[in-house]
């Protein structure tokens, strides 16, 4: 399944983007694991888009010496031009072998066999993929001329089966996870005569001569263990041979091509920076950090909003509640602030003056029907105490009785607000700055009636009076 079209199941499943629960989304997700491709703690591995990928092209032997032209430039950049012939090709062995997941479940990976490596490896995409846990890699990895390898994301270990005998379980390796193997192996598709003449052989790999990616490595410390005793190998007059192992039969070796191919031309050039180049690194240095992609739940949260908006006859907006996954009913609140209120008879009073205003106002008004989901409120003062700037809080956070509050079930949705620190930098392109506040803006957004029965408040005017069940018609979450 391509990266797409897992986005999309995320998307249309409503999971976490960070870790696919289902119990929680993004923002509420508490997975420090992130992605193992590029780090970001904004999507899971299996969510990840490659944006560079790198190829390794290199399995043919020249058999000619190249025609070399070595230049120098006024510039004081060398270069090397040639050209070389090819007519041989050399096939690394690869197989197909059952591995166990995280879950003692098995998947069938490509493996790539190589005697001539110290290590074994597995890619992060494939390691992710098994949900194999990860220790910290405490070596250094060189490859061809003590070049470092990088990227090295950790070691784990496995266990691996055989197709043919699946009885018999391989001793757990330790393979070490790195983001790339190698190219797709091998690099063109192999003569059809290379099949026909090994046709009666059980191939440990079916698609040994169809270019396909590599999972796993398997080096020199796991090779002899899987060539049985007294094993058989076939040899073909050029054709590369054949070697019977615990896996199946591998084709390996070198093969001759045809000597009619063009020379490959060999262009290698190195010249000191130009100076445009060098002003272009400072000037990218100070440029801001790209804005980043939105996540699934952004994308999933703004199409809901385009779908389910609307306006009534007087132009007031009407907006649905996100739910990210459904909600059960949950158990009334019966505690509301009067026990708290009645100790501060001036606070009690404003309190009181507030929710009046509020009822009258039409932004809440009693309910008969039973509510799904029960808002708390609570005062908040300045620091000073002045009572008559008092400001009442709709919690939606509160955590009913299933355990999750209304807020742990609603998306957020992507960033709208500007950033203080670009707003700052606009004013100082003016002379004068007006600043302004719109009352009770968010209380002119009304609720669709279908999300009413998660909107209901407890009040009463005093504590001698019943408790009366009301609705809040009006925008009242706390995540506004």
């Amino acid at each position: 399944m391509s990266v797409e079209k897992r986005r999309n199941v995320v998307l249309s499943c409503k999971l976490c983007f960070a870790c696919m629960s289902p119990l929680h989304m993004f923002d509420t997700c508490s997975s420090e694991g992130g992605c193992r491709s590029c780090s970001s703690k904004r999507h899971h591995t299996l969510l990840h888009h490659e944006q560079n990928r790198t190829s390794v092209v290199n399995n043919t032997t020249p058999n000619t010496n190249p025609i070399s032209q070595p230049t120098t430039s006024s510039g004081g950049s060398t270069s090397f031009v040639g050209a070389a012939c090819t007519n041989s090709t050399v096939v690394l062995g690869t197989a197909i072998v059952y591995i166990k997941d995280a879950w003692e479940r098995v998947h069938s990976v490509r493996v790539l066999l190589d005697s001539g490596s110290q290590i074994s490896a597995v890619t992060s995409e494939c390691a992710a993929l098994l949900g194999l846990s990860k220790r910290r890699y405490q070596s250094d990895i060189v490859g061809f001329a003590q070049n470092p390898v990088s990227h090295v994301q950790g070691v784990t270990s496995c266990q691996f089966l055989s197709r043919f005998e699946p009885d018999f379980l391989f001793p757990s390796v330790e393979l070490v996870i790195l983001k790339q193997i190698t190219g797709a192996m091998p690099s063109t598709r192999l003569p059809i005569n290379m099949r026909q003449q090994y046709r009666h052989l059980r191939f440990a790999d079916e698609n040994f001569d169809t270019p396909s990616r590599i999972d796993v490595l398997f080096s020199a410390d796991i090779i002899p263990n899987l060539i049985r005793p007294h094993a058989g190998v076939e040899h073909r007059l050029g054709l590369p041979s054949a070697l019977d192992t615990q896996l199946g039969w591998i084709i390996f070796g070198s093969f001759s091509t045809p000597s009619k191919s063009p020379p490959v031309t060999l262009t290698t050039a190195v010249a000191p920076p130009a100076i445009g180049d060098l002003l272009q690194t400072f000037w990218s240095v100070e440029e801001p950090a790209a804005p980043s992609s939105p996540t699934t739940e952004d994308q999933w949260c703004d199409d809901y909003f385009s779908k389910s908006t609307s306006r009534d006859c007087t132009g007031r907006f009407c907006v649905a509640l996100p739910f990210r996954h459904l909600f059960a009913s949950a158990a009334k609140q019966q505690d509301t602030p009067q026990k708290r209120l009645t100790k501060d008879a001036e606070l009690y009073a404003a309190y009181r003056k507030f929710m009046s205003t509020y009822q009258a106002l039409g932004h809440m008004v009693p309910f008969p029907e039973p509510g799904k989901y029960f808002i708390s409120h609570h005062a908040v003062l300045k620091a000073d105490g002045d009572v008559s700037k008092i400001r009442v809080v709709f919690d939606a956070s509160f955590v009913s009785s299933s355990g999750r509050s209304l807020n742990d079930v609603l998306c957020t949705g992507p960033k709208l607000q500007v950033d203080l620190r670009d707003i700052l930098l606009r004013c100082r392109l003016h002379r004068y700055i007006l600043s302004a506040d719109i009352v009770k803006m968010y209380r002119q957004i009304l609720i669709r009636p279908e999300d009413w029965a998660f909107q209901h408040i407890f009040w009463r005017n005093s504590p001698t009076d019943d408790l009366v069940e009301f609705i809040s018609v009006v925008y009242c979450n706390i995540r506004s």
